[in-house]
């Protein structure tokens, strides 16, 4: 009757102890990573709340019209777009 009972209830604690070794207790690996993210989502909430504060630039806000500026040769510009170039005819004809 004792190996029934060891067999229906001591089978799996090893393993089942191996598997909770990082996540049982308040020092566990699993705790102090949990309690770091924690840490990190208020940190970024608390960022949002300021910038939320401080208001967004909306585009109804925008006055002026910007364009990317180039990097590679550029060349001063007006704060045109560039015109679309013109398509190149095929045989001459169309």
């Amino acid at each position: 009757n004792t190996r029934m009972d060891t067999a229906r209830y001591g089978l799996f604690d090893g393993f089942i102890k191996n598997m909770e070794a990082g996540y049982v207790g308040d020092d566990s690996a699993y705790q102090k990573a949990k309690a770091s993210d924690e840490q990190k989502r208020a940190a970024k909430k608390a960022k949002f709340e300021a910038k939320r504060a401080q208001g967004f630039t909306e585009l109804k806000d925008v006055k002026q019209r910007t364009f990317a500026k180039m990097k590679f040769g550029a060349e001063e510009e007006d704060d045109e777009p560039p015109a679309a170039p013109e398509k190149k005819k095929l045989f001459g004809l169309f």
